[in-house]
Order: structure tokens, then C-alpha cells, then sequence
């Protein structure tokens, strides 16, 4: 008798491979035209990202981590370097760079497609798909989109329903991979912990006031979530002692030292922009909000409008203010000489249309939502470099797993 076929896969996830390996193909065929060294993304990879896996690749599996040319953690360019034992040749190198997004797509797709359906999923991928932010790191050799997918998993494994052993070994480990790619994402490990205070689903309570109830069951989750953390935390901390104490290597550490107080109106307006191409999902929420969250709606708002007024929002480039919408601010009209009317117009946009997903969904899921934008907003504050590029992949997956 001929063998009987396997099971087929649920058809979510074939949508989300399908969709992968078609935005990689599509990334590989960019990658082999003759326009691929054009582009500040090109001039990075090529003066530094390429340069440190070249580096690491004479030595290894010994490398220095001490002084290389990234301003990043190195395990992106150690993988690479890795991969240049084999074939060091830049075609190849940038291929399986890309594997990375593949990944990353895959389950963004996947994840959306569980909810919504094969059709609607990828269409909510679209925009993702097509953001400079995102397809140009998915060619050259640049280490966002490894960062991006660890905060993914991180996002999905603190959005599961239910909180278990599970939830901390795949978050902890995860977070330890994610901190040794990009340390700026340290802050997902909140997304653990947030996960833990909340608990499961049916743990999770209908108010503020709930969150400080069954103290004790909460106290003991978060301490197990704060055990899972402390590995990763002290792989960051090695690297800072490693960097003398500063949180890039030693070369950059002039360059990116400060805050930026202009980032969470920057933020807030990015979001209001991606908004726009969900709004057929927010709308309902926005109004529900209306409807049965008004006052929390209002104060967002007006909050938005403080953020988007209180810090300066002009182009400035010694200031980190540069480079994306950042150039739209620079023509179009500034309130006093210092408050940009796109951040201020597109800001409370964006605190609306975050209002409305986080309540629009289910309650344990709105909390985890709202934590990874506080959790970003806050790491990137401690920035001085206010670029589109740190922000717009985050916020894409937060409103489009919301709208989800």
C-alpha cells in the first residue's frame, strides 16, 4: 500500500511560510541588482556591519568584542562570521542575513493569519512588507531585523493566553539571544514580567485596581519572571564592563550618550501615520472606546498633545532629529519655532488609535500591548538618535497584531 500522505499544516501557517519565503525571494532579487551597493543602508553594511563579520571571521571562533565597528551587540556579525568558515562570499553572507526576516515574517503572518484568516492576514502584513525600515534591513547586512525578530518572540510568547514554565524558559532564553544581538531591546524583558504580574487569561484582572489584588500569586509569578531576566541581564551587563562601562563599544560612545525628550511624541506620531493603513480596524475599537473608555481616550489625547509640545520637534541633526519623516518636518510649518505641526497633528492620532487597540482586544492582550510601547518609548528616550528606523518596525507589529 502507497504510505499515507502526512498531516497538512493548519493553513495560518502555511500563509505565514508562504508569505515569508515570497518576501524573501523578493528581497534576494533586489539584493542581486545593480542598484545593491546604493543608499545609506548599503553604506552602513559595507563601512561597518560587513567590516566587523570580516573581522570576527579571521579569528574565530575567537573573536574581540571589545572595539569592533557596530554600534550593536555582536552575535548578528559572530553568526555570520561563522558562516564565512564556509563560503565568505558577500552574495552568500547576505542571503542567509535574510533568512532572519524570513523568520520574522513567517510568524508575524502566521500569527496575524491564526486570527483573522490566510487573506486578511497577509493584507495586514503590507505595509510591513513594504516600509523602507524593514526591506532594506532584510538585504544588505545590517543586524535590525535579527533584532526584530527576537523582539517578536519576545511580543507573542508575552501575548500567549496562558502564563507557564514554558512562557519564562522560551521568553528567558530568547531575551539572552535578543540582548547579545541588540541590547537596546533589553526592554522586552518587561514584556516577561508584565506577562507574569498579569498571569493567564482568566487571571487577568478588569481594572487598574485588579492588578493589585491576589498579591501574593502575582508576587510569586513576577519573582520567577525576574529569575528568567537575570541571565540576560547579566550577559548586558558583562558587555557594559567589557565597553568600560558604556552601553555601545568604546568608539561610539561620544556619539550615543543623552537623552532625547522628543521620543515619545515622535513615537506617538509614527504610530498615528501607521494607523491610517489599519483603519478599518480601529475605527470600531475607537469607537468603543468612546463609547466605554472615554475619559482614559481624552486624557491620552491631551497627554499626546503635552508630549508632541513640551520638547523641541524641529529637524535638528546634531540633536538626532534627522533623516524619515523627519524631512517632511523640516518643510512644512513650526509653531514658534519649535513645535512641529506633523508631530502635533499625527501625535494624538496615534495615542487615540493605541487607546482603541489596547481596549479593543482581550484585556490581557491590551496590557501586554500597551507595555511593549512604554517599554520601547522608554529604552529609546535614553537615545540620542531619534531615527524613524528604531521605531516604525515596532509599531507596525503592535498595531497590526492589535488590529488582529
Amino acid at each position: 500500500m502507497p504510505p499515507r500522505p502526512g498531516p497538512i499544516p493548519p493553513r495560518w501557517i502555511l500563509a505565514g511560510l508562504g508569505f515569508g519565503l515570497t518576501f524573501y525571494g523578493a528581497a534576494q532579487f533586489v539584493g542581486h541588482s545593480e542598484s545593491r551597493y546604493r543608499g545609506r543602508y548599503a553604506f552602513d553594511a559595507l563601512n561597518y556591519h560587513e567590516p566587523t563579520i570580516r573581522a570576527f571571521a579571521e579569528t574565530w571562533p575567537a573573536a574581540d568584542f571589545t572595539n569592533y565597528w557596530s554600534a550593536t551587540t555582536p552575535l548578528y556579525h559572530y553568526i555570520l562570521a561563522g558562516v564565512a568558515q564556509i563560503d565568505g562570499s558577500r552574495t552568500t553572507l547576505m542571503a542567509v542575513s535574510g533568512l532572519f526576516t524570513l523568520a520574522m515574517f513567517a510568524l508575524l503572518a502566521a500569527a496575524c493569519a491564526r486570527r483573522v484568516g490566510a487573506a486578511l492576514g497577509i493584507a495586514l502584513m503590507l505595509p510591513m512588507a513594504t516600509s523602507l525600515y524593514v526591506f532594506t534591513q532584510s538585504i544588505w547586512l545590517l543586524p535590525d531585523n535579527a533584532g526584530w525578530l527576537g523582539v517578536l518572540v519576545m511580543l507573542i510568547l508575552a501575548l500567549r493566553r496562558r502564563f507557564d514554565a514554558f512562557t519564562l524558559f522560551a521568553g528567558g532564553l530568547t531575551l539572552i539571544l535578543l540582548v547579545m544581538t541588540r541590547q537596546i531591546h533589553a526592554w522586552t524583558g518587561g514584556l516577561l514580567v508584565a506577562s507574569a504580574w498579569l498571569g493567564s487569561e482568566s487571571q487577568t484582572p478588569r481594572t487598574i485596581a485588579g492588578l493589585f489584588t491576589d498579591l501574593r500569586a502575582r508576587i510569586t509569578r513576577t519573582l520567577g519572571a525576574l529569575l528568567a531576566v537575570a541571565p540576560a541581564a547579566t550577559v548586558t551587563l558583562a558587555f557594559i564592563a567589557l565597553w568600560g562601562g558604556g552601553l555601545v563599544v568604546p568608539r561610539y560612545q561620544e556619539k550615543y550618550h543623552g537623552l532625547n525628550l522628543a521620543t515619545p511624541g515622535f513615537f506617538l506620531m509614527l504610530t498615528g501615520i501607521a494607523a491610517v493603513f489599519y483603519t478599518g480596524a480601529i475605527l470600531p475599537a475607537l469607537i468603543n472606546a468612546w463609547r466605554r473608555h472615554r475619559a482614559l481616550l481624552i486624557f491620552a489625547i491631551l497627554a499626546a498633545i503635552a508630549l508632541a509640545v513640551y520638547p523641541e520637534t524641529t529637524y535638528n541633526d546634531e540633536a538626532g532629529r534627522k533623516s524619515g519623516l523627519w524631512n517632511l518636518v523640516r518643510v512644512l510649518p513650526i509653531l514658534g519655532g519649535h513645535t512641529s505641526v506633523v508631530v502635533l497633528g499625527m501625535a494624538p492620532i496615534g495615542a487615540a488609535a493605541l487607546v482603541a487597540l489596547t481596549t479593543g482586544v482581550r484585556r490581557r492582550a491590551g496590557w501586554i500591548l500597551a507595555a511593549a510601547a512604554v517599554g520601547s518609548v522608554t529604552a529609546q528616550t535614553m537615545s540620542p538618535e531619534l531615527w524613524q528606523r528604531y521605531h516604525e518596525p515596532l509599531i507596525l507589529m503592535i498595531v497590526m497584531l492589535g488590529s488582529a
